[in-house]
């Protein structure tokens, strides 16, 4: 089988939003390939976690990750802060290109781009010739488990639980200024807050979590215990990130945070094309939060948000397409 090579990284100030999607990446192509990792930063529990099925190199600078490209493998790229030249290096070496992307905002030497947002077009890409892409929905990077086993678990939803996750760093903290609007309502008898590996906040959270004993506070939970969390609730709190995507999935009914400037486009596309309230982290009105609380309360749920059909409409065929577009691109005569 071909290799691939993952370069991504994850960490307390960018979150570890990067790392999740490709591991969701990764397990959707390793029947076809061998998967390596590449990382410069990641916390020690993904580190593990990617161990178990993948192969995880450790690196300490870019040059070692490069040097390891012979020209024969497919690289992905999910990096911010790695652009067009480093994109240029890896072409250089005469390997094919996968970057996966949010934020169009830079030229692009990629054989393939992956973008899961409903906002995105083609022509907002400065992208080559040879460029392909995967754009939308359909094409949501999510863990297998997303895939095939919220059938099974969602005869245990109840309205009255509500799901909060800012990702796995919330270097914000924003879990708990959600947490104390959240935990005024006598409505919800269980509220679940997620945090993660790179979340440095848990002692904030302790008066709250000792008060209430609706609280459960779930800390680095891997994949299932995720969707079980997410798909016993009736409402979820998330910002505009892969959170959502897999949120959506479970058919809960989401409260939408702008949290960061990546999340722009799609905030504002939902904004303006669902039914799910879109606040904003940066102006946070705990008002604006009640009311959004008691309008999602009202949503029929009969009526999941509309990206879960996108996501899961055939089935196994984002799956497919996503594998056939990279071995598509492992096919092409390599562009210098």
């Amino acid at each position: 089988m071909d290799q691939i090579f993952i370069r991504v990284d994850g960490n307390v100030e960018w979150g570890i939003g990067h790392l999740i999607r490709s591991l969701g990446l990764a397990h959707m192509l390793k029947k076809e390939f061998y998967v390596h990792f590449f990382c410069l930063h990641v916390p020690q529990s993904i580190a593990e976690e990617i161990r178990k099925d993948f192969i995880f190199h450790k690196i300490s600078t870019e040059e070692e990750f490069l040097s390891e490209i012979t020209g024969a493998e497919i690289v992905v790229l999910d990096h911010y802060r790695l652009g067009s030249s480093y994109q240029k290096k890896i072409k250089n070496l005469g390997a094919k290109l996968v970057c996966i992307d949010d934020k169009h905002d830079q030229e692009f030497f990629a054989d393939l781009i992956i973008n899961h947002s409903p906002a995105v077009q083609v022509n907002h890409y400065k992208a080559q010739d040879y460029t392909s892409f995967a754009l939308g929905p359909e094409y949501a990077l999510l863990r297998p488990s997303f895939f095939k086993n919220f059938h099974e678990i969602e005869k245990k939803f109840s309205k009255k639980n509500i799901f909060i996750c800012f990702g796995g760093a919330d270097y914000k903290n924003i879990s708990k200024q959600i947490l104390e609007q959240v935990s005024s309502f006598d409505y919800f008898e269980q509220i679940t807050v997620v945090v993660g590996p790179a979340y440095l906040h848990q002692k904030s959270l302790k008066s709250l979590v000792d008060e209430d004993e609706r609280i459960n506070l779930l800390d680095s939970i891997n994949e299932e215990e995720m969707l079980l969390a997410m798909a016993t609730s009736g409402l979820a709190i998330v910002p505009a990130s892969n959170v959502l995507y897999e949120v959506a999935v479970t058919g809960a009914q989401p409260i939408i945070y702008f949290n960061a400037n990546v999340q722009h486009e799609l905030h504002e596309y939902l904004l303006n094309n669902s039914r799910a309230p879109c606040l904003d982290v940066h102006d946070f009105d705990p008002h604006a939060l009640k009311v959004a609380i008691i309008k999602s309360l009202n949503l029929n749920n009969k009526e999941p948000f509309f990206l879960r059909e996108k996501i899961l409409n055939s089935p196994g065929n984002n799956l497919k397409k996503i594998r056939q577009l990279v071995n598509s691109s492992a096919s092409k005569i390599r562009i210098r």
